[in-house]
């Protein structure tokens, strides 16, 4: 799946590999800058519309091709996101940066 950028102007883009059918998903940042001092990008799934965090993403992944495997299993989605929060993550995501629909 890919996630494309959500941010006029700025091209970026990022993949998410998953298998519905056992859970499985990886993630790579091909295309996402490294982020601010005090920032990290956080992945989410959008379950019956609402974002869901799978996880923090480390932030040498960005603008690289290194694949991450993501910890939390997930089973159901209509799609994949990535936005920019303060280190250690947010409840709800504040600036989505890609996203992308299964």
């Amino acid at each position: 799946i890919v996630m494309h950028t959500m941010q006029a102007g700025h091209p970026m883009a990022a993949t998410v590999y998953w298998s519905k059918a056992k859970g499985e998903t990886y993630v790579a940042m091909n295309a996402l800058p490294e982020p601010p001092k005090g920032m990290q990008y956080q992945l989410w799934v959008i379950q019956g519309g609402k974002p869901v965090s799978i996880g923090m993403l480390p932030n040498n992944m960005a603008n690289s091709p290194a694949m991450q495997k993501v910890n939390m299993e997930v089973t159901s989605g209509e799609a994949f996101a990535i936005s920019l929060e303060k280190e250690g993550g947010n409840p709800i995501p504040t600036t989505v940066y890609v996203l992308g629909k299964v």
